[in-house]
């Protein structure tokens, strides 16, 4: 007889069952929050390249001043104007780790051969950017001892010299 009773006692199943279903729903929930960073951070770079590149496929620059545009509007896209002169620029990139690197690169690379584009040449301009993970995957690095990888994001524009 009271054996039958404790059988039937089911109090406390539903915090059992909650406890087994939360860790899936958590990892859910950072995966979709990781996954938006991911592709926020991926169209932001994505804008970079194509401003660096309309920036450098203007016709009568020098090699040196094309360089320089084409750095300058990739690197504005992704960094937030400074509210004053004092204060740093900070990245708008979404990053948990400060040592992200955001780099640009072009084809041509060398300031003389940027310099020799005429019109219809190709300009490619490259971006990329080291995403180092929030939760999940730098969770499993860090139990399994391994160095932290991140993702590499990059994004390549090519346009024609006008």
């Amino acid at each position: 007889m009271e054996q039958a009773r404790f059988i039937h006692n089911e109090r406390g199943a539903s915090a059992v069952e909650f406890a087994l279903v939360l860790p899936l729903l958590l990892i859910l929930l950072f995966g979709i929050i990781e996954f938006s960073i991911i592709l926020y951070d991926k169209a932001m770079i994505t804008n970079a390249s194509r401003e660096g590149a309309r920036a450098g496929i203007i016709v009568g620059l020098d090699g040196t001043e094309r360089l320089s545009a084409i750095t300058t509007a990739a690197t504005d896209q992704v960094n937030s104007t400074p509210s004053s002169p004092d204060s740093p620029t900070k990245l708008l990139l979404f990053s948990f780790n400060p040592g992200d690197i955001f780099t640009v690169t072009s084809t041509p690379s060398s300031a003389a051969d940027l310099g020799s584009l005429a019109f219809g040449d190709n300009l490619t301009v490259r971006t990329t950017y080291h995403y180092h993970f929030l939760l999940v995957p730098a969770l499993i690095e860090k139990l399994a001892g391994l160095q932290d990888s991140g993702l590499e994001l990059s994004a390549e524009t090519t346009m024609k010299v006008e």
